[in-house]
């Protein structure tokens, strides 16, 4: 199979020159998201598992106001301590699940089998880590 059939690739018209991206950001997190939900699929997660991972991604870009390829390890830090000192903070266990997705994502998106570190680089002249 080649890389660009694996499940969580970039998406071809992504990888088209000739395509100018209207809202780049928001357009590519969509599609590195769909990508991981398409990995985990394919890996045999149960679709339950799989929403409440991307929910956490999506929390988390919320309150970073940054994309993957703009996060930094003290994000994390930061965006879990946050819950945790909320007036009802998160059990420990939330903490875990939440950084572990956090972790599993940025690990999918900075694996180069799946195509996003070479185009985050070309087109955001950063890249996921």
């Amino acid at each position: 199979m080649a890389a660009e059939e694996l499940p969580g690739f970039v998406p071809r018209i992504l990888r088209a020159d000739d395509v100018s991206l209207l809202r780049a950001d928001e357009t590519v997190f969509d599609a590195m998201l769909d990508g991981w939900r398409a990995q985990m699929l394919a890996r045999g997660l149960e679709i339950d598992t799989i929403k409440a991972r991307c929910r956490v991604i999506a929390r988390f870009v919320e309150f970073t106001n940054e994309y993957p390829w703009r996060w930094r390890a003290n994000d994390v830090d930061q965006f879990l301590a946050e819950l945790r000192s909320q007036a009802t903070p998160i059990a420990l266990s939330t903490v875990r699940s939440y950084s572990n997705a956090i972790s599993m994502f940025c690990s999918y998106v900075s694996d180069s089998r799946y195509g996003w570190v070479d185009f985050c680089e070309k087109q955001f002249r950063d890249v996921p880590s």
